[in-house]
């Protein structure tokens, strides 16, 4: 637990709240599954499925490996999905090809 609240720590003071102002999802949800390849971004499913920017294929929300913080929102998620924490989340477009809705950022409700 002491290392979640550290990594959200790390990612307020690396990325302050208005770096992701109006990408936030409005449902505050669990993750019920994921799935991740081995050379390409990891899949997740929530409770809750949001797509707020109309991506063809809302049944998946994708965290991009090439994200700078894509091992920090991994684990985050992880961390929720095995807690059976809530989880609210960030949006910024789709993957290539307009296909699922990318996670930006994650926010664990319960801890601010």
């Amino acid at each position: 637990m002491k290392k979640l609240v550290i990594i959200l720590l790390a990612i307020i003071v690396l990325f302050p709240l208005n770096t992701f102002a109006g990408g936030w999802g409005s449902n505050i949800t669990t993750v019920t599954g994921f799935y991740a390849w081995s050379n390409s971004n990891a899949y997740f499913r929530v409770a809750n499925m949001e797509n707020p920017d109309g991506c063809s294929n809302p049944l998946y929300l994708a965290l991009d490996v090439n994200s700078i913080n894509f091992k920090i929102n991994y684990s985050t998620l992880m961390d929720a999905y095995a807690s059976g924490s809530t989880v609210q989340l960030s949006y910024n477009g789709c993957t290539t090809g307009g296909y699922y809705p990318i996670i930006n950022a994650i926010a664990v409700p319960h801890i601010w």
